[in-house]
């Protein structure tokens, strides 16, 4: 994932050594399997959120470095661009309130990303007007812009 693919042709011991590396890795995936590295304890739910950082113009904001940093969560990580981000939630035992906790738990993370982007994007005095960047949600399909 991140690696730039140079060629658009490729040779049998090309995809001979992806048919190798495929296999090593499925095997080692079984072992994890058959060594318990896995939870088997109780079921629980999280989720992943991929995002775009855009300005007030809705174009590409390439601030994820900063904003990550600004905001010092390890739960919201860079993605292949520096204009993306990935929010992720705590894991949540499934069962009773865990849909309303991640819930509670997006829409936190998600105000203070907006609050920290819309001083980067547009500065601290622009930011009290209310000009602010937006978030694209592309992980579910939709280009979905929330401020």
């Amino acid at each position: 994932m991140g690696q730039e693919i140079s060629e658009s042709h490729f040779r049998a011991e090309d995809f001979e050594a992806f048919r190798l590396r495929l296999q090593r890795e499925t095997q080692l995936l079984q072992q994890w399997f058959n060594d318990g590295t896995f939870s088997r304890g109780e079921h629980v739910v999280g989720f992943e959120l991929e995002a775009w950082l855009v300005d007030e113009r809705a174009r590409p904001a390439p601030i994820n470095q900063e904003l990550i940093e600004r905001l010092g969560d390890p739960l919201v990580v860079p993605e292949l661009a520096r204009f993306n981000l990935e929010f992720n939630g705590t894991p949540q035992r499934l069962a009773g309130v865990a849909f309303r906790l991640l819930a509670d738990e997006l829409k936190q993370t998600w105000r203070r990303c907006n609050r920290i982007a819309l001083a980067l994007v547009v500065g601290p005095q622009e930011s009290l007007h209310g000009r602010a960047p937006a978030f694209v949600v592309t992980a579910v399909g939709l280009r979905l812009v929330a401020s």
